[in-house]
């Protein structure tokens, strides 16, 4: 039962109630009538609801005092409270209850001011009820899931050593999306439960902080400037704590002509500088070089540590400390050759995503695929569910009719099927580990990267000729060149950053140029695969734009163009360019 966030009276109440698991209606009314609180109030207010505590009825039943906190807990979030108190307890109890006119209630509730502002809620709840409502204590997160396995990475004790600095002890940890800047920050979490930091860092709390969610809740119900100084002071009030920011980026805005920084961002800096308090923030390499390029010292207050994407070495490393991981959850032995492929078929066929992350999916994904295909329920045990079904109901008719020997007999038949269960079940969930191979992973990443990777593919890709001939009459020559590109592409025998082909198909109008575009697109990577421009459409030389997107400083950039947002969307495409003479 969570009782972190109860008002003293609150607590009183259900102290005083806490010996019995189930506990009456009536005793319940009768400790809040005692608390003196605003649940008295409320009952003094409505004196009928005494009375129906005391009466036989919907209310004439025993409740669990755990049922109840819960409850209120739900009552306090939706008038967006920081503290539980005597009056969500009532709530409570009316609505698990069934009273129905809960209204009229609220509305006194509301016409007494109860619910006090978040400026003044600090002093009728808990000492630190912002940091309770909007931050997670990640010491107590990675102490109490199991441990997940973090390499070390040479990049910790920079971040460390940020963290002493007397000036600006705020690490802006600054990278693209998936080279592990959460892990770093769990690394750190992890070293200072274990005491393996320097004295200075020792006891100290990691807070993971949703700024965004708090400037959204406070925003139009006061001072926005008294809320981060009540924030703040409660920072003071805990003392050794490091505050992660989470949804860092989010507090900036994004528009044509740069990046906006909203006033609560220069407030929540201003203070940071003279709390003394220290932050951990992470962003985007991008979305960072956008911030400095309009204000070079809009970040003055954090000390920059890049976190690029790790090497082979180092990729490898943290790949197999996953497989581990992975291999247990899903009972399957990820040998390290199999990882080494996973890093090979990732860096090669992966366009997208950076290391560690996309090696981690990727091996996640051939996991599941290989438990979908290979794992089934066996159908004799799909026979003793049912027998047993049967059984049971028999079981309750006999029962019901009186014939007890008949009952008797099918209890020792479904205790004897029962034993038979057991023993499929164990073979089903505790049976040997198998080993994963390089077949499944080429099935995974064929479902990720859309791309053909497996024999399989490749024997389809050697009747991809045949099958297109069959479409396209006295075009041998050309079919036979595109075919071989292809697969000269799929062995790996071109530059990976160049298309799989260039193709200038010449010919009078109606030879079929077009309709080999689109046979090549359909046979080859399957339906909806061509993405067609009419370059006729592109005669000045301003419509490049469409193509790319529009530069910085017009309407539409950043939002990608008919050509780059098409091909993000699905890489392995035939791109066709109709009629590219009459382009500019």
């Amino acid at each position: 039962m969570k009782l972190n966030r109860l008002t003293n009276r609150a607590r009183g109440v259900i102290g005083s109630l806490s010996s019995a698991d189930l506990v009456g209606f009536d005793k319940f009314f009768d400790e809040i009538e005692k608390s003196r609180g605003m649940g008295n109030t409320l009952l003094q207010s409505f004196p009928e609801l005494k009375r129906i505590g005391k009466t036989k009825g919907a209310f004439y039943k025993k409740v669990s005092t755990n049922e109840v906190v819960k409850k209120a807990y739900y009552h306090s979030l939706r008038f967006n409270q920081a503290y539980v108190g005597t009056e969500h307890l009532l709530l409570a109890l009316l609505t698990l209850g069934g009273y129905q006119d809960t209204t009229k209630v609220e509305s006194k509730l509301l016409e007494l001011s109860s619910f006090p502002t978040l400026s003044t809620s600090l002093e009728v709840g808990k000492k630190t009820p912002i940091l309770d409502s909007y931050g997670m204590s990640l010491n107590h997160k990675v102490g109490t899931f199991p441990r997940v396995p973090i390499v070390f990475r040479d990049e910790f004790n920079v971040l460390v050593s940020v963290l002493l600095q007397k000036k600006n002890p705020n690490p802006l940890i600054v990278g693209d999306l998936s080279v592990g800047k959460r892990s770093l920050i769990d690394l750190l979490v992890r070293k200072i439960n274990d005491m393996d930091v320097p004295p200075s860092l020792m006891g100290y709390r990691v807070i993971e902080f949703d700024l965004l969610s708090f400037v959204t809740a406070t925003l139009g119900k006061g001072s926005m400037e008294g809320s981060l100084e009540a924030l703040f002071d409660e920072l003071r009030s805990v003392g050794r704590v490091i505050l992660s920011i989470k949804n860092f980026q989010s507090l900036f805005y994004s528009t044509n002509m740069g990046v906006a920084v909203p006033l609560v961002f220069s407030a929540f800096k201003s203070g940071l500088d003279e709390s003394n308090i220290k932050c951990i923030a992470t962003i985007s390499e991008s979305f960072y070089s956008r911030i400095v390029n309009d204000n070079e010292h809009m970040l003055e207050t954090f000390t920059v540590l890049n976190l690029p994407e790790p090497d082979e070495k180092k990729t490898i490393e943290i790949l197999k400390a996953n497989a581990e991981v992975l291999g247990e959850f899903h009972r399957i032995t990820i040998s390290d050759d199999v990882v080494d492929y996973i890093y090979r078929k990732a860096k090669d066929e992966i366009s997208g995503g950076k290391f560690p992350q996309k090696g981690i999916d990727l091996m996640d994904q051939a996991c599941a695929k290989y438990i979908l295909k290979k794992r089934k329920i066996p159908e004799d045990y799909k026979v003793m569910i049912e027998e047993s079904v049967l059984l049971t109901e028999n079981l309750d008719k006999s029962i019901y009719a009186g014939n007890y020997d008949n009952a008797l007999e099918i209890k020792d038949k479904l205790n004897s099927l029962e034993g038979k269960m057991w023993g499929n079940e164990k073979k089903m969930f505790s049976r040997r580990k198998q080993p994963l191979t390089f077949e499944d992973i080429d099935e995974a990443l064929a479902s990720i990267s859309g791309s053909l990777g497996s024999a399989d593919d490749l024997r389809t890709l050697g009747t991809l000729d045949e099958r297109i001939k069959t479409r396209i009459i006295g075009q041998e020559e050309a079919v036979n060149t595109i075919t071989k590109s292809l697969i000269r592409s799929k062995l790996g025998l071109r530059p990976k950053k160049r298309p799989i082909g260039s193709f200038l198909f010449l010919g009078p109008t109606g030879v079929g140029k077009t309709e080999l575009a689109k046979v090549l697109a359909e046979e080859a990577f399957g339906e909806g695969s061509i993405i067609r421009l009419d370059m006729s459409d592109f005669a000045e030389k301003h419509n490049v734009a469409r193509l790319v997107g529009a530069p910085p400083g017009y309407v539409g950039y950043g939002e990608g163009g008919e050509l780059t947002s098409k091909i993000e969307l699905k890489p392995d495409s035939v791109v066709l360019f109709d009629e590219i003479e009459k382009a500019h």
